[in-house]
């Protein structure tokens, strides 16, 4: 090969490496994350009161609390959101709303109201889509439903009835024709109601002397069964099913712990609200993560303003969170592929009105 030929194929070997060195390297070709960043948004002009409760129904979103207006308009403490707007369930319920589940194609929903829609049926009563109806005579007494759950064709309900300034916890079985009380008189308050391994699993804080302790326990054979909750968070407030574990969450600075063969903080991290004690009061699985909401500041160093992610290892913020008024986050639910933050607040962290309820994106 002459010189000039192999002068001109050197030059060509040098531009083919310029150039695969040029686009064999762009960013477009690199490994990233996902790209974008968490988005809130307003449902319209929100809810004029505390959200206490998030399910969806019949390709709608239903929110329970403490309010009579939705969207501006007349919703006696409950009210549907269709994506564009808010309409009220007939007459709604005479007293605030707590609880939801989904049980003989109906939704279910649970408070401490004595009539819905106008007629009796004491703190408890199903929606069809256009109609209210009682069960049976509902939950009796000076009751309040804190929690709902459906496991083999049962409604569990569990919650607290006051007798004059003593507060009982009950937890209560309904087959579809009849109530069955499970358990009742015991001082103290039932407020979480959940699953673990194909199980009923009961939550909340019971009064020895005058002491507040939280309780756990579970029913197997019509026997009931305590779990060690000595470790547990001062109250609780919320379980839910997420990676095989149960979760509780609860008031400490270790507020979120999970059920294995024994209880486990969920990470080393101490959750932190300045001024007081962290709280959280809602939970549930979003987009493969564990969201927690309530009321607490930062964890591991990280703010997250109130709303956060777990991954099974680690904490994150959801974007900027939520600014929190009285109450903190009370609610969470998951609705067309969005999560729905509800409870006492106006806007979240970064400025967004969102009167008491709030939908969270990845965008």
């Amino acid at each position: 090969m002459t010189e000039s030929r192999l002068f001109i194929f050197g030059t060509l070997m040098l531009i083919i490496l310029i150039g695969v060195a040029l686009t064999g390297c762009s960013d477009d070709d690199k490994a990233t994350g996902p790209q974008g960043s968490w988005v809130y948004k307003p449902l319209g002009d929100g809810i004029a009161g505390r959200v206490n409760a998030i399910t969806n129904f019949n390709s709608k979103l239903y929110v329970g609390g403490n309010f009579t207006t939705a969207g501006g308009e007349a919703a006696n403490y409950i009210a549907a959101w269709d994506g564009t707007q808010w309409s009220p369930l007939g007459e709604g319920t005479s007293w605030p709303v707590y609880a939801f589940a989904e049980y003989d194609g109906k939704l279910i929903v649970g408070g401490s109201f004595g009539s819905a829609g106008g007629m009796q049926v004491n703190r408890v009563a199903a929606w069809d889509g256009s109609s209210w109806s009682a069960l049976a005579t509902g939950i009796p007494g000076n009751s309040v439903v804190k929690d709902m759950c459906v496991l083999r064709d049962t409604l569990w309900v569990t919650g607290t009835e006051y007798i004059n300034t003593d507060a009982r916890r009950f937890i209560a079985a309904w087959d579809g024709t009849t109530w069955t009380m499970l358990e009742s008189g015991v001082p103290g308050t039932g407020v979480a109601i959940g699953t673990y391994s194909g199980g009923l699993v009961v939550g909340g804080t019971s009064i020895i002397g005058d002491v507040r302790v939280p309780f756990v326990k579970t029913i197997s054979g019509g026997e009931w069964y305590d779990w060690d909750s000595t470790s547990l968070p001062g109250s609780l407030y919320d379980i839910a099913s997420y990676d095989g574990y149960t979760y509780m969450g609860g008031s400490s600075t270790f507020p979120v712990r999970y059920m294995s063969v024994s209880w486990h903080n969920a990470n080393s991290d101490q959750f932190v609200k300045a001024g007081g004690t962290p709280y959280v009061r809602a939970l549930c699985e979003f987009g493969g993560n564990l969201i927690a909401g309530g009321e607490f500041d930062s964890i591991g160093g990280k703010v997250v303003n109130n709303l956060a992610s777990w991954n099974g290892s680690a904490w994150s913020p959801l974007g900027s969170g939520i600014t929190i008024d009285q109450f903190g986050i009370e609610a969470l639910g998951v609705w067309n592929d969005k999560l729905y933050v509800g409870g006492s607040f106006s806007q979240s962290g970064s400025g967004v009105p969102v009167n008491n309820i709030a939908e969270v994106s990845f965008e």
